[in-house]
């Protein structure tokens, strides 16, 4: 890799310190403001130069704020961004990200972070990417394209963690592989009540999703329970399981999605199958749906590529309440927008769902204005 010098101004909303020289900037992993030394150059494109720093020994200027990572592969990784910080820097980091990519649509003091329990030991499911032909597992790196084993990741919950190191002792993971199984795939471990599974080329959650950190999924819960107090019916897009309405008191529950296998109906919850992308969704749910529906609590939670075209569904029913679910701040801010003719953005929660990298949730409360 060619290497360059640099002086970190800021860090960008994917954790990457800014610097620039004459013509050129360069967007570099595992920095932060001020510091100053040499960085590895892994892509170049137009004056765009994204760089890593592979040790900390690379600095001329550290941060009064740098730690050491509590990870062994994190200098080689690019799974996990913050690690070589505080809690309370990485947290406050997220914070400026997310006003900064929401600063045109609301205030920055009605963001609320809501802080994860612990750094580490919190995903319940995990997914390792293997070669066959390298006889080699673990996550594909940003930066080499290569695959990156990671027997001592730290991310995974404890059983997650100790069936990892298992597959990776004298490569038992192999074993599992049926005989036709291509040369490149992954394998998926997971927790699910109180089972460990494993899960070979399946498609990603195919016995179900599940949020991969479950406390901080109870948190975000009862956050939404809280704000749709007093509504009756609920129209849940995206909704797979229910895993954010199923909570609610309400009389009648329909959740909208693309299922392999729809669920069945349970007393006042019904699930429709349906693409929420597709180009007549809006229509053949309106002439497939319950007649006497009229929901009046709207969630969305849709993958990241957000939900740009959600303006029919938005004026479909005479809603109190609105809630948007996003993992991706970017498609949440262009998709804002369509909401605020009609609502005000009540409050805005950013849940840390995954610690130690610049991914998080951003909860989003609106209520109708009045008059409308």
């Amino acid at each position: 890799m060619d290497t360059c010098s640099f002086e970190i101004l800021h860090l960008d909303p994917l954790a990457q310190g800014v610097a620039k020289s004459e013509n050129q900037i360069y967007f570099i992993c595992k920095t932060l403001p001020g510091e100053q030394g040499k960085a590895s150059i892994y892509r170049k494109s137009k004056g765009v130069n994204k760089a890593v720093l592979l040790s900390p020994n690379d600095l001329t200027v550290s941060s009064p704020n740098r730690l050491g990572a509590n990870c062994p592969h994190y200098n080689e990784c690019s799974a996990c961004h913050f690690l070589h910080t505080d809690y309370e820097s990485e947290l406050l980091f997220k914070k400026n990200a997310l006003e900064w990519i929401l600063k045109k649509l609301s205030s920055p003091d009605k963001i609320q972070v809501h802080a994860n329990s612990a750094r580490s030991a919190y995903r319940n499911r995990i997914q390792l990417h293997y070669r066959k032909s390298q006889s080699k597992i673990g996550y594909i790196s940003t930066f080499t394209d290569e695959i990156l084993p990671v027997p001592h990741c730290q991310l995974p919950i404890p059983q997650v963690q100790e069936k990892m190191r298992e597959l990776f002792q004298n490569n038992k993971w192999q074993k599992l592989l049926p005989s036709d199984a291509p040369d490149e795939g992954h394998l998926e471990i997971y927790q699910k009540g109180d089972k460990l599974l494993v899960s070979i080329n399946a498609p990603y959650a195919a016995t179900g999703f599940t949020q991969v950190n479950a406390p901080m999924n109870r948190k975000i819960q009862n956050l939404i329970a809280d704000f749709g107090q007093g509504c009756t019916q609920v129209l849940d897009l995206f909704g797979g399981n229910g895993n954010l309405s199923t909570q609610l008191s309400a009389q009648q529950i329909q959740i909208v999605d693309q299922y392999h296998q729809t669920p069945a109906a349970t007393g006042t919850i019904n699930y429709f199958n349906l693409n929420l992308y597709g180009k007549n969704s809006f229509s053949t749910w309106k002439n497939k749906t319950f007649p006497q529906f009229s929901p009046d609590f709207l969630i969305i939670d849709p993958p990241r590529s957000g939900f740009k075209n959600a303006e029919e569904w938005i004026k479909a029913y005479p809603y109190k309440k609105i809630v948007y679910v996003s993992c991706n701040p970017h498609t949440l801010s262009r998709d804002l927008p369509q909401f605020l003719d009609h609502f005000k953005i009540s409050q805005i929660h950013l849940a840390d769902l995954f610690p130690g990298t610049h991914h998080f949730e951003t909860i989003i409360f609106m209520e109708r204005n009045e008059g409308n």
